[in-house]
């Protein structure tokens, strides 16, 4: 079976990402995270706060509509330094998008004077299965609090009423505030993995992991650290056993699960992958320097996604519960792991490869055939991204993530339900009174134009090739998000841009310049160039269908 990251796309995945938690005890000491809670003493009913709530399930709630929503911190004298700060909110599912103006700003305790510190749009793309965890970034100046308190407004300004959830524990919706010398990982190392044990059956002990599963001396138990430097890998696994150590990768005695990444100075590039199975339910959480974070995977116990697989599958896809493990189903009508992408895309999903609706998710899983399996895994996983089959990962909705300056990477392991553990609360719908509001305000960046450098190239030269790239939409591009481009040259992957993340207005325009990949060294003749803006797509647009530019560029003989 083909590794993910090393697929048709690898190159142009170099660019890219989507919806997001964050814990304060993964990031430096000069950082300080801030959660969102219920208070019944604060005059809106909600605070900022320093202590992470211990409650678990989508509660306490709030909704964010064109009534703005206020969380208020407590009163501080005190400077506090200028960056980048960072909003990861868990909403419940969206239906369609949504867009939302986050506001930081400092309140004075007597006069109520507020002062706004700085201000972002973002919109917020639809997960109509799953709740989703999206990020947003807001630019804020060096301020001083003289008897104020920090405050978090979140108003709605396009689309349906927006629920939120903020327990502080598993759905810990927060505001990261980054100090100017966040910590590095630990010498010789890129980054770090962090282990949780979530399992509620295996010790520390009993859970084991490896890079190197055809070695099994190679295996680790959790008990021996939980916290693991990892340096460059290549189109790399790491495998996860509960209970016992396997002796190969096929040995199924115990629970055997893996994720899929690429290491290197240019960033953690991973993923999970249910194409050949779900095994062990586990979440992947990338946490960068800025206190970004993203997360993909599962959190059900497995005995509550096998019930609810047996309980909901056709009579088909009944024999993919195989012992303890949901397998994929054998190719057959509507499913199908080979031949191209887009076939196995659209074969999958259940729709024509070559309509209109190939891109459409809102027609995927509708009518049968199609990969019912896949579907599932969809349902069930955080943002509704998963790897459900080999080409999952085309129109971006498999659960690749990307940190160009990664910290620490989350990966916690679940399995049985806690004893005695309480029924998660219904998600409260939005009182009637509270209306959706019109068209969301979202970017929409197109190429404008492809140059070359140096302009004239000749045969022989090093070319670096640049995208023109342009927002026609009605709100900016997310700040501190990667426009990326991907460069093709005839028809393969030769370069890519990833190093523009400043705030796109509507109407301006930004060269994007390639700064990874292969590289094109110009030949004789006519060349068929194309330019991808937002190849891998990290944020919601208007229009998905105008991000690419194809141009011919002659190189003539000197």
């Amino acid at each position: 079976m083909r590794l993910h990251l090393l697929g048709a796309l690898l190159a142009v995945l170099l660019v890219a990402l989507l919806p997001t938690a964050g814990y304060a005890a993964n990031l430096d000491d000069q950082t300080t995270t801030y959660y969102l809670a219920a208070d019944k003493d604060s005059s809106s009913g909600l605070a900022l706060t320093q202590t992470p709530g211990t409650d678990k399930g989508f509660a306490p709630t709030a909704f964010v509509s064109e009534k703005p929503l206020t969380f208020v911190g407590p009163a501080l004298t005190t400077d506090i330094a200028g960056g980048t700060w960072v909003l990861n909110l868990w909403t419940a599912r969206l239906k369609s998008l949504a867009s939302v103006k986050v506001e930081v700003l400092k309140i004075h305790v007597k006069g109520g004077q507020e002062t706004v510190l700085g201000s972002s749009e973002s919109a917020l793309r639809a997960t109509p299965h799953h709740h989703a965890l999206y990020t947003v970034s807001v630019k804020v100046p060096a301020t001083s609090l003289k008897d104020e308190r920090l405050a978090l407004r979140l108003t709605l300004t396009g689309g349906d009423v927006i629920t939120i959830g903020f327990n502080g524990n598993d759905y810990d919706s927060n505001l990261v505030i980054v100090g100017p010398k966040p910590t590095t990982p630990p010498e010789g190392s890129l980054m770090t993995f962090t282990f949780r044990n979530c399992t509620n059956k295996y010790k520390d002990s009993e859970i084991y992991y490896t890079f190197n599963s055809g070695n099994p001396d190679s295996w680790v138990s959790l008990d021996k650290g939980l916290v693991v430097p990892c340096t460059e890998k290549h189109s790399a696994r790491m495998y996860i056993s509960l209970g016992g150590k396997p002796t190969s990768p096929g040995d199924h005695t115990y629970p055997q699960d893996f994720l899929e990444y690429n290491l290197d100075k240019s960033g953690m590039y991973v993923n999970t992958s249910q194409v050949d199975a779900l095994v062990i339910p586990f979440t992947i959480e990338l946490i960068d320097v800025s206190g970004r974070t993203q997360k993909m995977g599962f959190s059900e116990s497995m005995p509550s996604m096998m019930a609810a697989f047996k309980k909901d599958a056709p009579d088909a896809f009944q024999r993919c519960l195989n012992g303890n493990r949901i397998v994929q189903p054998p190719d057959g009508p509507g499913v199908i792991q080979t031949n191209s992408p887009t076939i196995c895309a659209g074969t999958n999903r259940g729709v024509d490869p070559n309509s209109p609706d190939a891109k459409n998710p809102d027609k995927w899983y509708q009518k049968m055939p199609y990969n019912w399996y896949s579907k599932f895994m969809h349902i069930h996983s955080i943002n509704d991204f998963s790897y459900g089959f080999a080409y999952d990962d085309v129109y971006a909705q498999s659960s690749f993530i990307v940190s160009n300056h990664p910290r620490d990477m989350i990966v916690a392991l679940y399995y049985n339900d806690a004893p005695g553990a309480k029924p998660v609360p219904a998600t409260p719908e939005p009182p009637k009174e509270l209306k959706a509001l019109g068209t969301p305000k979202v970017c929409d960046v197109v190429v404008t134009d492809i140059t070359c450098t140096p302009e004239n190239p000749k045969p022989g030269d090093k070319v670096t090739l640049n995208a023109i790239v342009k927002n026609i939409g009605t709100a900016p591009t997310p700040e501190g998000v990667v426009i990326g481009v991907a460069f093709k040259v005839d028809g393969k992957v030769v370069a890519w841009s990833d190093n523009v993340s400043t705030a796109l207005a509507p109407g301006a325009t930004v060269t994007c310049s390639a700064n990874g990949g292969p590289g094109w060294t110009a030949g004789e003749g006519k060349h068929n160039v194309l330019a991808d803006v937002d190849n891998v797509d990290r944020f919601p647009e208007l229009d998905k269908t105008n991000n690419q530019l194809e141009k011919t560029i002659t190189i003539a003989a000197p």
